[in-house]
Protein backbone atom coordinates (compact mmCIF):
# COMPACT_ATOMS: atom_id res chain seq x y z
CA UNK A 1 0.00 0.00 0.00
CA UNK A 2 1.22 3.76 -0.48
CA UNK A 3 2.31 6.32 2.30
CA UNK A 4 -0.27 8.16 3.54
CA UNK A 5 -0.45 11.69 3.50
CA UNK A 6 1.27 11.80 6.38
CA UNK A 7 4.21 9.81 5.75
CA UNK A 8 4.27 11.07 2.15
CA UNK A 9 4.22 14.65 4.24
CA UNK A 10 7.42 13.56 5.56
CA UNK A 11 9.10 12.42 2.47
CA UNK A 12 8.39 15.63 1.04
CA UNK A 13 9.95 16.86 3.91
CA UNK A 14 12.93 15.40 3.27
CA UNK A 15 12.89 16.04 -0.99
CA UNK A 16 12.50 20.04 -0.39
CA UNK A 17 16.13 19.83 1.34
CA UNK A 18 16.86 17.79 -1.83
CA UNK A 19 17.04 14.13 0.00
CA UNK A 20 15.46 11.68 -1.58
CA UNK A 21 14.84 8.88 0.58
CA UNK A 22 13.43 5.46 -0.70
CA UNK A 23 10.23 4.26 1.28
CA UNK A 24 11.66 0.83 2.34
CA UNK A 25 14.75 2.95 4.14
CA UNK A 26 13.17 5.54 5.85
CA UNK A 27 12.60 5.91 9.29
CA UNK A 28 12.00 8.01 12.58
CA UNK A 29 14.16 7.84 15.55
CA UNK A 30 13.94 10.19 19.12
CA UNK A 31 16.99 11.51 20.90
CA UNK A 32 16.74 13.54 23.88
CA UNK A 33 18.82 16.43 23.98
CA UNK A 34 22.69 15.94 24.97
CA UNK A 35 22.43 11.85 23.48
CA UNK A 36 25.13 11.16 21.17
CA UNK A 37 23.99 9.64 18.12
CA UNK A 38 25.53 6.09 17.39
CA UNK A 39 27.80 5.39 14.35
CA UNK A 40 25.30 3.83 12.84
CA UNK A 41 22.75 6.79 12.66
CA UNK A 42 23.20 8.13 9.59
CA UNK A 43 20.71 11.02 9.82
CA UNK A 44 19.72 12.51 6.73
CA UNK A 45 17.07 15.51 8.13
CA UNK A 46 15.78 16.83 11.39
CA UNK A 47 12.57 17.29 11.38
CA UNK A 48 12.55 19.45 15.04
CA UNK A 49 15.37 20.09 16.90
CA UNK A 50 19.43 20.12 15.73
CA UNK A 51 21.96 18.22 16.00
CA UNK A 52 25.73 19.03 15.63
CA UNK A 53 29.09 17.35 16.10
CA UNK A 54 27.23 13.78 16.74
CA UNK A 55 24.95 15.45 19.54
CA UNK A 56 21.49 16.38 19.69
CA UNK A 57 22.42 20.04 21.00
CA UNK A 58 18.82 21.43 21.03
CA UNK A 59 15.72 20.27 22.76
CA UNK A 60 14.36 16.43 22.43
CA UNK A 61 15.00 15.95 18.34
CA UNK A 62 13.16 13.64 15.53
CA UNK A 63 15.96 13.11 13.74
CA UNK A 64 15.18 11.03 10.26
CA UNK A 65 17.48 8.22 9.58
CA UNK A 66 18.45 5.21 7.37
CA UNK A 67 17.86 2.34 10.21
CA UNK A 68 20.49 0.49 10.96
CA UNK A 69 19.36 -3.44 11.33
CA UNK A 70 17.11 -4.14 14.14
CA UNK A 71 18.52 -6.22 17.26
CA UNK A 72 17.14 -9.02 18.82
CA UNK A 73 16.69 -7.34 22.31
CA UNK A 74 15.24 -3.98 21.11
CA UNK A 75 11.68 -3.54 21.91
CA UNK A 76 9.34 -3.76 19.20
CA UNK A 77 5.87 -2.50 19.13
CA UNK A 78 2.97 -1.91 16.82
CA UNK A 79 1.08 1.49 17.24
CA UNK A 80 -2.24 0.95 16.25
CA UNK A 81 -5.12 2.98 15.95
CA UNK A 82 -8.71 2.13 15.09
CA UNK A 83 -12.02 4.15 13.47
CA UNK A 84 -14.96 3.42 14.45
CA UNK A 85 -18.77 4.01 13.85
CA UNK A 86 -19.33 4.91 17.18
CA UNK A 87 -17.80 4.25 20.95
CA UNK A 88 -19.35 0.62 22.13
CA UNK A 89 -17.44 -2.68 21.22
CA UNK A 90 -19.27 -4.97 20.21
CA UNK A 91 -21.97 -2.77 18.93
CA UNK A 92 -20.15 -0.36 16.81
CA UNK A 93 -17.92 -1.31 13.96
CA UNK A 94 -14.39 -0.61 13.48
CA UNK A 95 -14.24 1.33 10.06
CA UNK A 96 -10.48 2.29 9.82
CA UNK A 97 -7.07 0.81 11.15
CA UNK A 98 -3.90 2.07 10.77
CA UNK A 99 -0.56 1.22 12.56
CA UNK A 100 3.43 2.19 12.47
CA UNK A 101 6.30 -0.24 13.49
CA UNK A 102 8.45 0.65 16.54
CA UNK A 103 11.87 -0.57 16.36
CA UNK A 104 13.27 0.13 20.13
CA UNK A 105 13.53 4.15 19.57
CA UNK A 106 12.84 4.03 15.85
CA UNK A 107 9.47 3.85 13.46
CA UNK A 108 9.81 1.95 10.44
CA UNK A 109 7.90 3.84 8.36
CA UNK A 110 7.69 1.43 5.22
CA UNK A 111 5.93 -0.80 7.58
CA UNK A 112 3.28 1.82 7.84
CA UNK A 113 -0.45 0.52 6.66
CA UNK A 114 -3.99 2.19 6.83
CA UNK A 115 -6.78 0.34 6.10
CA UNK A 116 -10.61 1.13 5.17
CA UNK A 117 -12.65 -1.79 6.29
CA UNK A 118 -15.44 -2.67 3.86
CA UNK A 119 -18.85 -2.07 4.99
CA UNK A 120 -22.16 0.18 3.88
CA UNK A 121 -22.79 2.45 6.92
CA UNK A 122 -19.93 4.78 7.96
CA UNK A 123 -22.55 5.56 11.38
CA UNK A 124 -23.23 8.32 13.39
CA UNK A 125 -19.35 9.29 13.95
CA UNK A 126 -19.00 10.20 10.13
CA UNK A 127 -18.30 13.61 11.04
CA UNK A 128 -15.33 12.54 13.08
CA UNK A 129 -13.15 10.07 10.97
CA UNK A 130 -14.34 11.30 7.36
CA UNK A 131 -15.06 8.27 5.97
CA UNK A 132 -18.28 7.98 3.42
CA UNK A 133 -20.04 5.09 1.68
CA UNK A 134 -18.07 5.53 -1.12
CA UNK A 135 -15.21 4.70 0.61
CA UNK A 136 -16.61 2.17 2.84
CA UNK A 137 -18.05 0.55 -0.17
CA UNK A 138 -14.02 0.19 -1.95
CA UNK A 139 -12.72 -0.67 1.37
CA UNK A 140 -11.09 -4.35 2.16
CA UNK A 141 -12.78 -7.19 3.86
CA UNK A 142 -12.40 -6.74 7.57
CA UNK A 143 -11.35 -10.53 7.53
CA UNK A 144 -8.02 -9.27 5.08
CA UNK A 145 -7.65 -6.31 7.24
CA UNK A 146 -7.45 -8.43 10.84
CA UNK A 147 -4.89 -11.47 8.76
CA UNK A 148 -2.60 -8.41 7.69
CA UNK A 149 -2.27 -7.00 11.53
CA UNK A 150 -1.88 -10.29 12.71
CA UNK A 151 0.56 -10.57 10.98
CA UNK A 152 2.09 -7.42 11.32
CA UNK A 153 1.78 -7.95 15.36
CA UNK A 154 3.56 -11.05 15.33
CA UNK A 155 6.56 -10.56 17.57
CA UNK A 156 5.17 -7.17 18.55
CA UNK A 157 3.37 -5.69 21.67
CA UNK A 158 0.70 -3.67 20.81
CA UNK A 159 0.89 0.22 21.38
CA UNK A 160 -1.97 2.43 21.60
CA UNK A 161 -3.31 6.05 23.05
CA UNK A 162 -6.69 4.68 25.63
CA UNK A 163 -5.30 0.94 24.30
CA UNK A 164 -8.62 -0.12 26.25
CA UNK A 165 -10.60 1.55 23.36
CA UNK A 166 -8.43 0.00 20.63
CA UNK A 167 -8.22 -3.07 21.85
CA UNK A 168 -12.19 -4.05 22.78
CA UNK A 169 -12.94 -2.47 19.38
CA UNK A 170 -9.99 -5.00 17.72
CA UNK A 171 -11.16 -7.75 20.11
CA UNK A 172 -14.90 -7.28 18.63
CA UNK A 173 -14.20 -7.32 14.84
CA UNK A 174 -12.11 -10.69 15.54
CA UNK A 175 -14.68 -12.59 17.09
CA UNK A 176 -16.82 -11.06 14.53
CA UNK A 177 -14.44 -12.76 11.65
CA UNK A 178 -14.89 -16.12 14.40
CA UNK A 179 -10.77 -15.81 15.62
CA UNK A 180 -10.00 -14.74 18.54
CA UNK A 181 -7.52 -11.71 18.95
CA UNK A 182 -3.74 -12.32 18.83
CA UNK A 183 -2.45 -12.18 23.02
CA UNK A 184 0.14 -9.70 22.99
CA UNK A 185 1.42 -7.46 25.83
CA UNK A 186 0.15 -3.67 25.69
CA UNK A 187 1.69 -0.31 25.92
CA UNK A 188 -0.36 2.09 26.17
CA UNK A 189 0.77 6.12 25.84
CA UNK A 190 -2.26 7.30 27.70
CA UNK A 191 -1.08 5.33 30.67
CA UNK A 192 2.68 6.24 30.40
CA UNK A 193 1.31 10.37 30.68
CA UNK A 194 -0.12 9.80 33.77
CA UNK A 195 2.79 8.62 35.41
CA UNK A 196 4.67 10.99 33.88
CA UNK A 197 2.22 13.62 35.21
CA UNK A 198 2.48 12.54 38.49
CA UNK A 199 5.79 12.57 38.39
CA UNK A 200 5.94 16.57 37.30
CA UNK A 201 3.58 16.79 41.45
CA UNK A 202 1.18 19.59 39.45
CA UNK A 203 -1.42 21.17 41.35
CA UNK A 204 -4.13 20.15 38.47
CA UNK A 205 -3.34 18.31 35.13
CA UNK A 206 -3.53 21.07 32.18
CA UNK A 207 -6.88 20.76 30.39
CA UNK A 208 -7.35 17.71 27.99
CA UNK A 209 -3.45 16.55 29.50
CA UNK A 210 -4.33 13.29 28.21
CA UNK A 211 -5.40 13.71 24.97
CA UNK A 212 -3.63 12.47 22.06
CA UNK A 213 -2.49 15.95 20.65
CA UNK A 214 -2.11 17.44 23.82
CA UNK A 215 0.34 15.08 25.46
CA UNK A 216 2.64 15.52 22.51
CA UNK A 217 3.06 19.00 23.02
CA UNK A 218 5.73 17.96 25.83
CA UNK A 219 8.00 17.01 23.54
CA UNK A 220 7.42 19.60 20.86
CA UNK A 221 5.83 17.26 18.20
CA UNK A 222 3.39 18.96 15.56
CA UNK A 223 -0.33 19.16 15.63
CA UNK A 224 -2.04 17.12 13.10
CA UNK A 225 -5.35 16.01 11.91
CA UNK A 226 -7.22 14.17 14.69
CA UNK A 227 -9.06 10.73 13.62
CA UNK A 228 -7.12 9.33 10.36
CA UNK A 229 -6.20 5.82 11.61
CA UNK A 230 -2.56 5.88 10.34
CA UNK A 231 -2.19 9.72 11.33
CA UNK A 232 -3.39 8.71 15.16
CA UNK A 233 -1.14 6.03 14.82
CA UNK A 234 1.87 7.84 13.75
CA UNK A 235 1.01 10.41 16.04
CA UNK A 236 0.76 8.19 19.28
CA UNK A 237 4.02 5.97 18.02
CA UNK A 238 6.01 9.60 18.16
CA UNK A 239 4.90 10.22 21.37
CA UNK A 240 5.74 7.01 22.61
CA UNK A 241 9.60 7.37 21.72
CA UNK A 242 9.26 10.62 23.51
CA UNK A 243 7.99 9.07 26.74
CA UNK A 244 10.49 6.02 26.34
CA UNK A 245 13.34 8.84 26.43
CA UNK A 246 12.29 10.72 29.00
CA UNK A 247 11.40 7.17 31.57
CA UNK A 248 14.44 5.70 30.44
CA UNK A 249 16.40 8.79 31.00
CA UNK A 250 19.36 7.21 28.35
CA UNK A 251 19.33 3.98 29.20
CA UNK A 252 17.52 0.89 27.10
CA UNK A 253 13.53 0.14 28.47
CA UNK A 254 12.52 -3.12 28.43
CA UNK A 255 8.69 -3.83 28.26
CA UNK A 256 8.33 -4.35 32.04
CA UNK A 257 9.17 -0.82 32.23
CA UNK A 258 6.30 0.43 29.94
CA UNK A 259 3.46 -2.21 29.79
CA UNK A 260 0.16 -1.31 30.77
CA UNK A 261 -1.38 -4.28 33.39
CA UNK A 262 -3.71 -5.98 31.82
CA UNK A 263 -5.49 -9.32 32.80
CA UNK A 264 -6.87 -10.75 36.23
CA UNK A 265 -4.18 -10.11 38.49
CA UNK A 266 -4.61 -6.52 37.75
CA UNK A 267 -8.38 -6.28 38.12
CA UNK A 268 -7.92 -7.91 41.55
CA UNK A 269 -5.30 -5.58 42.42
CA UNK A 270 -7.82 -2.81 41.24
CA UNK A 271 -10.57 -4.46 43.14
CA UNK A 272 -8.48 -4.40 46.65
CA UNK A 273 -7.12 -1.33 46.08
CA UNK A 274 -10.55 0.11 45.71
CA UNK A 275 -11.98 -1.98 48.38
CA UNK A 276 -9.03 -0.76 51.35
CA UNK A 277 -10.03 2.96 50.01
CA UNK A 278 -13.90 2.46 50.61
CA UNK A 279 -13.05 0.65 54.02
CA UNK A 280 -10.76 3.69 54.97
CA UNK A 281 -13.23 6.27 54.05
CA UNK A 282 -15.96 4.62 56.13
CA UNK A 283 -13.26 4.61 58.97
CA UNK A 284 -12.83 8.57 58.81
CA UNK A 285 -16.46 9.18 58.52
CA UNK A 286 -16.41 10.03 55.04
CA UNK A 287 -20.05 9.05 53.37
CA UNK A 288 -20.72 8.64 49.76
CA UNK A 289 -22.54 11.64 49.17
CA UNK A 290 -19.65 14.21 50.02
CA UNK A 291 -17.62 12.74 47.50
Amino acid sequence: MPLDAELAEIRDFLASRGVDVPADRLALTFRPRGSRLAPTDEVVAVRSGAVGGGLVVTDDALLVVRPAPVSPEVLRLLAVDVETTGLVAGHDRVVAVGWVPVDGDRLDLAGARRFVVRGDDPGAAAGIHGLTHDDLATGTPLRDVLRELRAALDGRALLAHHATFDRGFLRAAYREVGERMPRRPVVCTLTLQKRLLRGDHLAEWPEGALKLWVARERYGLPSGREHDALGDALACAELYLGQAAELGRGRRLTLRDVRMPTGWPHRARRWMRRRWWRARRRALGVSSASR
